[in-house]
């Protein structure tokens, strides 16, 4: 049971609303054509082993604290400047998870876009508010209904699809770098706190490998699907949900529900990241304060402009962060190693 929590509280973390909107795929996979598949694998390869190395580290070092675990591993200088980078881009998460919601209740009920991120807003902000265990086994869930009901809906319009074409490209494989780079480095707070309840290194490993092997079945939906349509029809800011609605009511209503589900876990995982990091410092109330009000002025920058600029940027810092971080972690790993061997 503590690996499906941990499992599915990771990938409601990661999918949020540029996934299941399509607009990361299409953004980061799809204009590299056949060149994006190998991006996908690279990517969902990323996502898995992360979710081991650090569920892992912490379950052997018995720390279940993010930035008390970086620092054990790294240098306090270190912790410090990660600990705050991963509150920033967990906090960027938090705003475009707002953000699609409004593009989201635009398209559905014709709100005005800051309308519908206000009400996003409210209900991450009364989210937050409840105890934490509370919040991670609703999170759990809801990561569970919202990838069986992508990959379900994303088959079928793949089953029902029109036609076929593919787009040349390059640097795909980087790319998917980046994507993993903003998308991990926040979701590493939580795996700290669910691994807590791993009970060895085959539970971590289980986590890794189902967390991967979801990401990469998702993915690969979403991309061979978005593939085919890409620069035939106008796909918007919302692409899978632009594909919902041309396969009928009852797919647009289903995939309507699995993107509001994914929006609000991932809101909630980035808020809680955020909240852990800042609310020390700040306290819990204001800090949410903070995060909501900044939520509502920037989501109105629109949502596929948020992905597209902040979030390539985010990824590339995150990229290079985690490596360095996975770098310094092993030097001293081996450098205590060598310390007990000598002195025995």
């Amino acid at each position: 049971m503590a690996v499906l929590i941990a499992v599915y509280n990771y990938i409601g973390a990661l999918i949020g609303a540029g996934f299941a909107s399509g607009q990361e795929i299409l953004t980061f996979f799809v204009r590299y054509g056949k060149w994006g598949g190998a991006g996908v694998a690279v990517a969902s390869a990323i996502f898995g082993l992360f979710a081991y190395y650090i569920t892992d580290l912490a379950r052997k070092n018995d720390c279940y604290d993010y930035g008390e675990l970086i620092k054990k591993l790294t240098s306090a200088r270190m912790a410090a400047a990660l600990k705050w980078v991963t509150a920033l881009f967990s906090l960027g998460v938090y705003v475009v998870m707002m953000s699609c919601f409004g593009e989201l209740a635009k398209e559905l009920f014709g709100w005005r876009s800051s309308v519908g991120a206000a009400v996003m807003t409210a209900i991450a902000a009364l989210l937050l508010l409840c105890r934490e265990s509370r919040v991670l086994r609703i999170n759990g869930a809801l990561g569970l209904v919202t990838a069986a009901g992508i990959i379900g809906a994303t088959f079928y319009m793949l089953a029902t699809r029109e036609q076929q074409t593919f787009l040349n490209g390059a640097r795909a494989v980087m790319e998917s770098g980046a994507y993993a780079g903003y998308n991990v480095l926040g979701a590493g707070v939580l795996l700290c706190r669910l691994a807590k309840d791993m009970r060895g290194k085959f539970d971590a490993a289980l986590v890794g490998a189902a967390s991967g092997l979801l990401m990469f079945v998702m993915m690969s939906g979403a991309f061979l699907l978005l593939s085919m349509y890409n620069n035939r029809i106008p796909l918007g800011s919302l692409p899978m949900l632009t594909m919902a609605m041309r396969s009928g009511r009852a797919v647009t209503v289903i995939y309507s529900l699995m993107l509001i589900s994914a929006l609000v876990t991932t809101a909630v995982a980035g808020g809680i990241s955020v909240m852990d990091i800042a609310s020390r410092h700040i306290g819990r109330k204001y800090c949410l304060f903070l995060m909501s009000a900044l939520a509502l002025i920037v989501s109105n920058a629109g949502f596929a402009r948020l992905i597209g600029s902040v979030y390539r940027t985010m990824g590339y810092v995150g990229m290079i962060l985690i490596a360095i971080f996975i770098i310094l972690s092993v030097i001293k790993r081996n450098t205590a190693k060598n310390e007990e061997i000598k002195s025995i």
